[in-house]
Formats: C-alpha cells, structure tokens, sequence
C-alpha cells in the first residue's frame, strides 16, 4: 500500500465516521422532537382541551350578555343557548359542561381537561381566562359584568 492511498484511505474513514455522527445525531433530535411533543393522541387530547376552553369562552360571553339584558344569571346551562343557538354545551368527547349560579352575578364553569395548560400570552379577554387550568375537573370562578365595557 502506498502513501497516498493510505492517506485517502483515512480521510474516507474520518469522513465515512463524520457521516454517521450526522445521521446519529439527526435521528437523535428527532426521537427527542417526538418525545417533547408527545404521539398522536397526546396531541389529540391538546386539541380537545382547547376547543374546550374556547367552548367555554363562548359559553361565559353567552352567559355575559344574557345577564345584562336579564340582570340576572340563567337558572340553567341550557336557557343560554336561547341567546346563542349554535353554542355548544357538551365538550367534544359528548361530556356537558357544568354551570353553578352562586352568588350576585357571579358563577362557575366547569371542564375536565386532558392536560394542565400554563398562562400564555396568545389569548386576550374571555379567551384567556380558560387557557389555565390544572388537568382534571377545574371549575372557573366568574363574574358577569353589568355592562359591555366593565
């Protein structure tokens, strides 16, 4: 064997292992990528508890409004659709969605969520307040303003 061939031969080595690092490592990011973002059905059940908290953002402007115009709050989760018909009162595993008049204006809404879900900055208003919640059943503590810009 000659010099150069040798040389060659250990530049294609060095090369040949640089290659597999990269594929290494490329197949690590993804496991971790997959592993962080969680499978099909964690990803599902993400989905359901943000239709849930948009659902009941909906449900609370529903019951909002229906206190203004009544001043007073619904007796039931159901009269709301009356004001709203297209609402959804049942999340999207066909579970209802609770309602408990308490005291004045003030109510609670309750869901049972897949997972926990963290304050973010992407919501604003109604929205918002049903994007943190524990995982489990979490019933929000709410207050229908007097009027539209309380």
């Amino acid at each position: 064997m000659t010099r150069t061939s040798a040389i060659t031969r250990s530049r294609m080595n060095r090369h040949r292992a640089f290659g597999w690092a990269a594929i290494a490592a490329v197949a690590a990011a993804l496991v971790l990528g997959f592993v962080n973002l969680g499978g099909r059905g964690k990803q599902r059940a993400l989905r359901l508890d943000e239709r849930r908290s948009r659902d009941l953002a909906r449900v609370a402007v529903a019951i909002d409004g229906l206190y203004r115009r009544d001043k007073k709050l619904p007796a039931q989760i159901g009269f709301v659709q009356q004001y709203e018909p297209g609402l959804s009162l049942r999340d999207p595993e066909g579970n209802a969605y609770e309602y408990y008049p308490t005291a004045g204006a003030g109510y609670q809404l309750c869901a049972v969520f897949a997972f926990e879900s963290k304050p973010t900055s992407d919501f604003r208003g109604r929205q918002a307040q049903f994007n943190t919640h524990p995982a489990g059943r979490h019933c929000f503590d709410l207050v229908a303003p007097q009027s539209l810009f309380p």
